[in-house]
């Protein structure tokens, strides 16, 4: 029997939670529902020797919209309890469909939002990113809020307090999908999500987001800068977008799927919803 020589220390405030941080001298992994970190052991990984579980912490559980129309989301929500939340299901419905598809019922009952940021791959991103989102995080200097983009690139440890992302009242084409495996705990093949805005026979406000696997998701500029302000008849703009996520999104390949393939389905899969959002709003790209 493998006998774990792992420390584990369980704040119960993020007051508490700070203070022991600060007082380690050596690397530490942060601990919540640790859904993903157990697929990672199950893998091979090597177990930390300390960690600091974070999932007894009282604060940041609840999702509330403040005066300013921005839904909050606090990092130890569950991933059920935010599906299920009146407030996402009425503004963000596609947030709640989005967890509904990862992993298993049971898995969504124990790993929370911030896990699935957290981790850097999970499959809310795309569509947090396609929302704008920003990150509300904890670091050895204090509290700091930035754009989810943003803290992804970061290279020093945090703790994500909450997920704050602005309520556009405008009317908007939100959507996401996911291509993934049969296995409920299996990574998915591709997520897409995107944020469509028509104004004057243009579209505005664009936002595309990929990721699937061990990809970390992206925002497809690139795509976007074509989309953008383009007349809502021009017929060349699908092979456009086709041929650009060809080249920008590069996806990681695993032993189930290549990289192309992975590059053909989200490239195929973006173009089947922008013609499905022609389709809706009478004769885009026709």
């Amino acid at each position: 029997m493998r006998i774990l020589e792992t420390t584990v220390a369980s704040p119960t405030t993020i007051e508490e939670a700070w203070t022991m941080w600060k007082s380690y001298d050596e690397a530490i992994t942060f601990i919540a529902g640790g859904t993903f970190l157990q697929t990672k052991w199950e893998k091979g990984a090597t177990v930390p020797s300390k960690m600091l579980h974070l999932g007894g912490i009282s604060e940041y559980k609840q999702i509330y919209m403040d005066t300013e129309s921005q839904i909050h989301i606090g990092s130890f929500v569950k991933l059920a309890e935010c599906k299920n939340h009146p407030l996402i299901i009425k503004k963000l419905p596609q947030l709640s469909q989005t967890i509904e598809k990862i992993a298993a019922p049971a898995v969504r009952n124990l790993g929370t939002i911030g896990g699935n940021i957290a981790n850097q791959v999970g499959d809310t991103i795309p569509l947090l990113l396609a929302l704008d989102a920003e990150i509300l995080y904890l670091n050895k200097d204090g509290k700091q809020r930035i754009d989810l983009q943003d803290w992804s690139k970061m290279t020093e440890d945090s703790i994500i307090l909450e997920v704050i992302i602005p309520f556009d009242n405008r009317e908007s084409y939100l959507f996401t999908k996911k291509i993934g495996r049969r296995e409920a705990f299996s990574t998915s093949v591709v997520t897409l999500a995107g944020k469509l805005t028509i104004k004057e026979n243009q579209l505005c406000n664009v936002r595309i987001a990929a990721g699937g696997g061990e990809t970390q998701p992206m925002r497809l500029r690139n795509v976007e800068s074509i989309l953008k302000h383009a007349p809502i008849v021009d017929s060349n703009i699908l092979k456009k977008v086709y041929q650009t996520v060809m080249t920008e999104y590069q996806p990681v390949e695993d032993a189930f799927y290549s990289s192309n393939y992975r590059l053909k389905v989200a490239s195929n899969l973006l173009i089947s919803e922008l013609e499905k959002w022609s389709g809706e709003y009478g004769g885009l790209y026709k």
